[in-house]
């Protein structure tokens, strides 16, 4: 019977042990929810202007970055940074100090003192100069939030929202070579 038991504490002291030397990472990504966008227009082939909201899951610190994420239908390439872009939420101060523009992605940096803070609701408005996609359809954008060593925070995509197509003039053709009457 002490042999049992020696053998059990051994065992146990092994394992601990070894779970010292193991890297255990507890952090997670959280989801952020409620995400919306909410687009200016729903007509295909417009130049539109967007609004996005979503409430965080974990704390984002200063300096760290929101990603928004459109498919690539959507050209972002006219879409304007900071100046124009707005960000406000419901329990901490959160403003942006600057964006990019890279593709199919726009990303935020927020600015010095600002913080958003865990079930905090943020509204970033008027995101303009997007062009819509001529072939509508239903959409969704890519959410992200990261940290200052650009380590994913939270994500999430937001509701689904529609583009009309655009309307595509037809262009009618004569089926036949036009014969001439002047002899």
């Amino acid at each position: 019977m002490r042999k049992e038991i020696a053998f059990c504490f051994l065992g146990m002291v092994a394992m601990v042990s070894l779970g010292l030397f193991i890297k255990i990472d507890d952090v997670q990504a959280g989801t952020l929810t409620e995400a919306s966008t909410t687009p200016a227009s729903s007509y295909g082939g417009i130049t539109n202007s967007y609004s996005v909201s979503w409430k965080v899951a974990s704390s984002t610190e200063v300096g760290a970055q929101v990603r928004l994420i459109f498919p690539s239908s959507f050209a972002l390439s006219g879409a304007t940074a900071t100046s124009s872009i707005s960000l406000s939420s419901t329990l901490a101060a959160a403003t942006i100090a600057t964006s990019t523009v890279s593709g199919s992605e726009i990303t935020l940096w927020f600015a010095d003192g600002a913080i958003a803070v865990a079930a905090d609701t943020i509204h970033v408005s008027v995101i303009p100069n997007i062009l819509n996609p001529y072939a509508g359809g239903s959409f969704t954008i890519g959410i992200e939030t990261r940290t200052l060593a650009n380590e994913l925070s939270d994500d999430a995509s937001s509701t689904a929202f529609s583009i009309i197509p655009a309307a595509v003039p037809v262009i009618y053709s004569d089926t036949k070579a036009p014969v001439s009457t002047i002899v």
